[in-house]
């Protein structure tokens, strides 16, 4: 008979938004020759408008005319202007760097919102101004010990378009009894990295003492008597003979340490990352704390003002997500070192006879297999853009 579970899914945060804002630019800029003649008309339009209605107001700041250029490539708007009633906040850790003005998500999903003693549409909270809105959400599973930070962003794409795009990042907390397992890999692998490096230098140093051998040997036996002309060109052509025969190091010893220290310092960055010191004594580990200060922001505080609590949500948002892209840096670092560990196994095991075969193969074709990916990479690229990205081709005037 089987047993099904859910694993429930639990939003924490109250899905705050966040818009930037930018300001108005000189119109001559954008529509030269026509931009003063237009405002005077707009203006004119509204006037008239104004006398036989009273429905003249308009949500733009700073014109009276619904005639404006805004640049939207220019940095936030950094005053702290009041716009729906929200005061700007200093928004860091999300696509939105700098001044932004936060607001709930389920507040827009009314028509008409009251706030300061003002009845206010909904539909105007995207007005010209606008550059970019981003909605966050923080979801967290605790049977799993995970969570996950869900981004959502949308810009201007041109007239009767939106470009939207978002960003999913999440964790798995280690419990302690798992922990104690990573720890002893995690010293092992320093231990074997640290013990291949010392057999590496060991065996330099045992070439080194190898050559003076040699050296010595020659002197002993009298093969070149002190008075024979040229004697120490000759002691140099034999020095060079040695060191030719008896190298301290290749390039596979060179890649072999470098190897060995970059997976000791990638083993010292994921300790330190990964490792929680307070999983024993409160039960959460490195993520969870991030996560647990997220839950005490007082969203239900009426002492705190809400530009407050958001400003105090997106510092802690935005360390938690240094954390978290850490550890993608982190996963695509080990990615890279076992790829390199892999081929350098491969090289190693040229010594045997069937998988030499492979290894001189590739090393005798890849020369030419170099030439042909750098030949085929233009025409592929183009296709490519020519199937996937058809938009591209709008740089070309004819097409």
């Amino acid at each position: 008979m089987y047993q099904f579970e859910y694993v429930r899914v639990a939003s924490i945060c109250c899905r705050p938004t966040a818009r930037s804002r930018t300001a108005y630019v000189p119109c001559s800029k954008h529509v030269p020759g026509l931009a003063t003649n237009l405002l005077n008309y707009f203006e004119q339009q509204v006037a008239r408008k104004c006398t036989v209605s009273y429905n003249c107001e308009y949500p733009q700041d700073g014109i009276n005319s619904g005639f404006g250029c805004i640049d939207r490539e220019s940095e936030n708007l950094q005053s702290p202007i009041t716009y729906f009633s929200r005061q700007s906040a200093i928004v860091e850790g999300v696509s939105i760097e700098g001044h932004a003005y936060p607001e709930f998500l389920d507040t827009l999903t009314q028509p008409t919102v009251y706030k300061d003693g003002r009845i206010l549409s909904t539909e105007d909270y995207v007005d010209m101004q606008t550059k970019e809105i981003v909605v966050l959400n923080v979801f967290v599973n605790p049977k799993l010990r995970s969570g996950t930070i869900l981004e959502v962003a949308f810009s201007y794409a041109g007239p009767g378009k939106l470009d939207g795009q978002y960003k999913m990042i999440s964790y798995v907390q280690m419990d302690e009894e798992t922990q104690e397992t990573w720890l002893v890999w995690v010293n092992l692998v320093a231990i074997v990295s640290i013990l291949d490096l010392c057999f590496l230098v060991f065996g330099m140093f045992n070439i080194n003492m190898e050559r003076w051998a040699w050296r010595k040997n020659i002197e002993m036996d009298g093969a070149i008597p002190t008075d024979t002309p040229g004697r120490r060109r000759i002691w140099q052509k034999i020095a060079a003979g040695v060191c030719r025969e008896l190298p301290l190091w290749n390039a596979w010893d060179v890649f072999d340490i470098a190897l060995r220290v970059f997976i000791l310092l990638f083993t010292f960055e994921h300790y330190k990352h990964y490792h929680s010191e307070n999983i024993a004594s409160t039960g959460n580990g490195r993520f969870e704390e991030k996560l647990n200060q997220i839950l005490l922001v007082p969203w239900g505080s009426a002492d705190i003002t809400y530009e407050g609590k958001v400003s105090q949500f997106f510092d802690i948002l935005s360390s938690f997500v240094k954390i978290l892209d850490t550890d993608v840096y982190l996963r695509v670092v080990a990615y890279v070192l076992i790829l390199m560990s892999f081929f350098r196994l491969i090289a190693y095991l040229r010594v045997h006879p069937r998988i030499a075969v492979l290894y001189k193969t590739v090393e005798v074709a890849i020369d030419d297999l170099f030439h042909f990916f750098l030949v085929q990479l233009v025409p592929i690229e183009l296709f490519s853009c020519c199937c996937f990205r058809p938009h591209l081709l709008q740089i070309i005037p004819d097409v």
